[in-house]
């Protein structure tokens, strides 16, 4: 059972705080040093100096400063508990205009074994963002209704991602908030990015039984604004030589293809087809030999998770033929983890990189699928877009 409930949350006090697109921040984990010196030089109240200052002892200035800006009236605490609506309105790669429509509010935590929150991705930092089933999107429509025709308590974009516009509403009302924890009640939650931050906050309320809910924007796997964008796999350091194709073609059928035709074979099929960019031609990459493959794939893992793209691809090509390993620590020195394609074709013609190697998108029944049967996704198989920003609302443990 999902148990969530209303928060008084804190937010900017823009007539003191300023104009919001200089507060907020991307996640704090994608935050490099050139970032985190622009977002200083922003605002003396960017959210940047609570969750990545540059101090010798970061948490001890987080927490003064806290306090200070909520001395000040930089941050304002809203009086009755309530529910955070998150709408964040953005294009597709392909031009196509979508909104995706979730809600902040506070979990009950509850441990993984508990079959109620659900990891699905080998652990890297994020927020905390999940996901819900609720296919008649009884939820959303609730909130749709609530909000529709008001002004959102804040509208903005973020400096690193333009084109993304995100808006948030405050809602206090007392029946239709035990409506929606009503309706949570027997769903399961997936976490989409933020696995490390709900393992510290499970090991810090064991410390502190009182701190026993967390923060959380909750979306519906079902909307239609959800958006899982592929992660490519740009190769350095390894030569791709006539071994390479040899040795693929134990496994894949190959043949060289103009871009166009590798575009609409891989829309045309979402799954089971692949594409290679090396030496300035485009190849499309087709399974052949399942049973190779097969004794290629580790025999405990389910068909579900043996059948994700992204493992053939590592599984059948990259570890064994390239001597690439999985996980990203170890694998950074030879890959390179790209959003777009066009980024990695530059750097194979540049010389940057041997090769590119394309991936379809994992649909988000095949990560639901995956988490209920107690799995994770490879690390780097998931990019749900646009990513949550922070200096939107804030919650702090009393």
């Amino acid at each position: 059972m999902a148990e969530i409930r209303p928060l008084r949350g804190y937010r900017y006090n823009l007539n003191k705080a300023g104009v919001p697109s200089r507060l907020v921040t991307q996640p704090y984990d994608k935050i490099t040093p050139e970032m985190q010196k622009s977002y200083y030089e922003m605002s003396p109240y960017n959210f940047v100096r609570l969750i990545l200052n540059s101090s010798d002892d970061p948490y001890e200035e987080a927490k003064e400063t806290l306090e200070r800006w909520i001395n000040e009236g930089i941050l304002i605490q809203d009086n009755k508990p309530g529910i955070y609506p998150y709408y964040q309105a953005y294009r597709t790669p392909w031009g196509e205009h979508r909104i995706r429509r979730g809600f902040v509010t506070l979990l009950k935590l509850k441990e993984f074994t508990s079959g109620v929150v659900l990891p699905h991705e080998k652990t890297l930092l994020g927020q905390i963002f999940m996901l819900y089933p609720d296919r008649e999107l009884k939820i959303v429509e609730m909130i749709d209704n609530k909000i529709k025709d008001t002004s959102p308590l804040m509208e903005t974009e973020e400096h690193y991602e333009p084109g993304v516009t995100h808006r948030l509403w405050y809602i206090d009302d007392k029946q239709l908030i035990n409506k929606i924890r009503k309706e949570m009640l027997d769903k399961h939650l997936l976490i989409a990015d933020g696995h490390h931050r709900y393992e510290t906050a499970l090991l810090y309320s064991k410390e502190h039984p009182g701190a026993n809910y967390v923060m959380v924007t909750l979306v519906s796997m079902d909307d239609p604004g959800l958006l899982i964008l592929p992660t490519h796999r740009a190769i350095k350091g390894v030569q791709i030589d006539d071994r390479f194709w040899t040795k693929l073609g134990e496994v894949f059928n190959y043949r060289e293809v103009s871009k166009s035709v590798l575009q609409e074979a891989m829309h045309k099929k979402k799954k089971g087809v692949w594409g290679v960019y090396v030496n300035s031609k485009y190849y499309l990459l087709e399974l052949n030999n399942r049973n190779r493959l097969n004794e290629l794939l580790p025999s405990d893992m389910s068909d579900t998770w043996c059948d994700l793209d992204v493992v053939i691809l590592h599984k059948g090509i990259l570890e064994p033929i390239l001597g690439i390993p999985e996980e990203p620590g170890e694998a950074k020195k030879y890959i390179d983890y790209l959003r777009y394609e066009d980024k990695g074709v530059k750097g194979v013609d540049e010389g940057k990189y041997t090769a590119l190697f394309l991936l379809n998108p994992v649909s988000i029944k095949e990560v639901e699928q995956v988490a209920l049967q107690g799995e994770k996704m490879p690390s780097k198989s998931t990019d749900f877009y646009p990513k949550l920003i922070s200096g939107l609302v804030l919650y702090k443990f009393e």
